[in-house]
């Protein structure tokens, strides 16, 4: 969560930052710089863990003895540098040391989102990023003692990429996308229920163009903190661009609640270290000249009254009716398992087929009756009303 005082958008029940998922390497200055040969015998220890790893834009694989849990793994080379890749769900992380549960019947995709009610703090999200950069330099650190009898002195941590969101509920990721196309702005669209949105268009594997070429540099100077600025969208942001470069992806992460998701690499992250130097450059990349107060808003207020009269026919929620009347395709997964069960129960899912009639496996679609009701509604100014019917005193 973030004070009233750091929100962007102002007309929501609830905006909150958050940390998702986050890559780093893990490396000693002096120890990495030696040609280290293949060691067997660690890898004939550790056998179980060994495994065959693509190095990152050099196109081959390495030898790594990987370790993982529900959360973060770590892949740690056994030859040359023998540093340590990192991956952490900062999310996941902390509903494993908060004892914290999601309602997997609100699951649309996965799981590593926090319940609408929670009051984790922004500042918990910068203090667990602390706490993985130690776990993770003792866990190398008694690694190579261990195996290789060498006290390690310089151990430094490398920024790869970070995942900060910003959530907004209620909101709808199909309004927003309408609003992107109304006013000509290119975009990607995914049909399914996530509906992620990509403010990009490729050109090429390192560059990525928007209308009026925007760029955008972060500058010290907080008294233009809400100027209008430039901003810079990349892809394959794993093949090591220069700084300040990120990318920004819109989907709906649960009903009613969309997450605009800011990815950035590099310098950029180690930029960035306090609440408000992340709030500032959200703020900043927020109000760029792609100005996200004329895409983002609330639920569509001319839709309220029908939404809750169908939430309530259907035994659902109105976050839940809102978001799936729009959804193109639903592709089933583990985590979204509890999902589909009520929505398929409500006969609100159905198998889709393909030109032949044969069943799409693990591919739903939402019931055209249900998807009906939406389509013959029409708002007309504040006026609520259904064609045919007239409210009559």
């Amino acid at each position: 969560m973030i004070d009233k005082e750091y929100h962007f958008f102002k007309d929501f029940d609830l905006e909150r930052v958050c940390f998702d998922k986050y890559f780093f390497v893990v490396y000693d200055a002096k120890y990495c710089i030696g040609e280290h040969p293949f060691d067997d015998m660690v890898a004939q220890k550790y056998w179980q863990n060994r495994l065959l790893s693509r190095a990152k834009s050099k196109g081959r694989f390495v030898d790594v003895i990987r370790v993982e849990n529900d959360y973060s793994f770590y892949e740690l080379h056994l030859n040359k540098s023998r540093k340590m890749f990192c991956y952490v769900n900062i999310i996941k992380y902390l509903q494993n040391v908060k004892g914290i549960t999601v309602d997997q019947s609100l699951v649309l995709s996965k799981d590593n989102f926090m319940p609408i009610d929670d009051k984790t703090l922004f500042s918990e999200y910068l203090q667990a990023k602390g706490e993985i950069h130690k776990h993770f330099i003792t866990a190398y650190q008694e690694f190579v003692r261990d195996n290789w009898h060498i006290d390690l002195e310089d151990i430094k941590v490398k920024p790869v990429q970070l995942e900060i969101a910003y959530e907004i509920f209620p909101a709808s990721v199909n309004d927003i996308s309408n609003r992107f196309q109304a006013k000509g702005v290119s975009i990607q669209r995914f049909n399914t229920q996530s509906g992620t949105i990509y403010l990009n268009e490729n050109v090429g594997s390192t560059q990525v163009r928007l209308p009026d070429g925007l760029t955008m540099m972060i500058t010290d100077d907080t008294e233009v903190f809400c100027q209008p600025t430039s901003a810079t969208y990349t892809s394959g942001l794993n093949a090591g661009y220069s700084t300040d470069k990120y990318q920004i992806k819109f989907y709906q992460k649960s009903f009613g609640l969309v997450r605009i998701e800011f990815t950035i690499v590099n310098e950029t992250i180690s930029k960035l270290n306090s609440t408000q130097e992340y709030l500032y450059f959200l703020h900043k990349a927020m109000n760029s000249q792609l100005r996200f107060g004329e895409f983002v808003k609330r639920f569509d207020v001319a839709l309220e009254d029908i939404v809750r009269a169908v939430a309530v026919a259907c035994n659902i929620s109105e976050q839940m009716c809102y978001n799936i009347k729009d959804i193109g395709v639903w592709e089933s997964s583990r985590e979204t398992k509890a999902t589909m069960r009520k929505l398929r129960k409500r006969g609100l899912l159905i198998p889709e087929n393909d030109e032949i009639g044969t069943r799409k496996k693990g591919k739903y679609t939402v019931a055209p009756w249900f998807q009906e009701i939406f389509k013959r509604f029409k708002p007309k100014g504040k006026e609520l009303f259904l064609p045919g019917v007239i409210k009559r005193r």
